[in-house]
């Protein structure tokens, strides 16, 4: 039963560690939509895997399933805070372009 219990723990790391790397990497780095693509594509690739369990009878099973789900949303928040930003910067570039040839053509 131990055994077992440390199997589900170990499954269940890995989506909190992957939700701590990249925080801690969007924190540090500022990182751009490949990052959140590759992780969306292993967090996917890990409910599946996951899912095909089937073990209703576990609560970890269930608490497992909620931990991809939330990564999936927080990585789909990240994709959309990585547009905004993206979105300010060429606002701001655009004005200052637009600065620039308004002080040229004086």
């Amino acid at each position: 039963m131990l055994i077992l219990y440390g199997h589900f723990f170990e499954r269940l790391t890995v989506p909190v560690l992957m939700a701590l790397y990249t925080y801690v990497t969007f924190a540090k780095l500022r990182v751009g939509k490949l990052f959140c693509v590759v992780w969306e594509v292993m967090l996917i690739g890990g409910l599946i895997s996951v899912a095909m369990e089937q073990d209703f009878a576990n609560i970890l099973y269930y608490i497992k399933l909620m931990a991809y789900g939330i990564n999936m949303v927080i990585l789909l928040k990240l994709w959309q805070i990585i547009e905004n930003d993206l979105d300010t910067k060429k606002a701001k570039l655009r004005a200052r372009d637009e600065d620039f040839v308004k002080i040229k053509h004086l």
